[in-house]
């Protein structure tokens, strides 16, 4: 190996382990918070006063869509006849 890449190398593992060390003894350093109490469990007892659910009233039944008479049918030309093209004798 090259002598500048070994520095090189040594110089990165010692920041490295520098840094682990330092992440892994200096974080804890701060006082723990005081735990909070825990939530007080509470019991809940629902008593109906109000008598039975009221329902909407059903609705009306539709009438039946009106039946209009119907336009007469406009009349039908019927197309003329073919001639036939001899003249007759």
């Amino acid at each position: 190996m090259n002598r500048r890449l070994r520095t090189g190398l040594i110089i990165s593992v010692a920041l490295h382990v520098t840094i682990l060390l330092v992440l892994l003894f200096g974080l804890p350093t701060r006082p723990p918070k005081d735990e909070e109490p825990p939530e007080a469990t509470v019991a809940m007892v629902f008593q109906n006063e109000t008598g039975p659910t009221t329902r909407a009233p059903n609705p009306a039944p539709k009438p039946a869509p009106s039946q209009e008479a119907a336009p007469p049918a406009p009349p039908v030309t019927q197309p003329p006849k073919p001639q036939p093209t001899e003249p007759p004798p």
